[in-house]
């Protein structure tokens, strides 16, 4: 239900462009732009600022982001539980810091692999709690 006040296409992949308002009702999800880290590793550029990454790889993934930059901003998502190895976020260099959060939702006791921490230049998820969180 709603008014579309201009034109949207649709192409053959489902992908939706075209700018204005729009209304959606009933159960949607839209996140964009979205990529599902498949690979052991991932060079994220600036850009590719703004987007949605989700770690989709049991034997975990390490991503490296850019040279650190006024604005750039990332989301990370964890998509399938790591079986093995680590989920790793990481500076482009030593020196580069970054200011992260984190939502950790537990489905079930006993969740270790939700835990990320903060070693020198990079977050992990590797199920192992860090001082101060121990």
């Amino acid at each position: 239900t709603g008014a579309v006040t201009t034109n949207f296409d649709i192409d053959s992949s489902g992908n939706i462009s075209g700018t204005g308002t729009s209304k959606m009702t009933g159960a949607t999800n839209l996140v964009l732009p979205y990529e599902s880290l498949t690979a052991a590793t991932k060079a994220a550029t600036a850009a590719e600022s703004g987007t949605t990454f989700v770690f989709n790889r049991a034997a975990g993934v390490v991503v490296t982001l850019p040279v650190a930059a006024v604005g750039v901003t990332y989301k990370f998502i964890v998509g399938t539980t790591v079986t093995s190895n680590a989920l790793t976020i990481k500076g482009a260099t030593a020196v580069d810091c970054f200011t992260a959060y984190s939502m950790v939702t537990l489905f079930g006791q006993g969740s270790a692999a939700a835990v990320w921490h903060l070693n020198s230049d990079r977050l992990i998820a590797d199920g192992t709690l860090a001082t101060p969180f121990a």
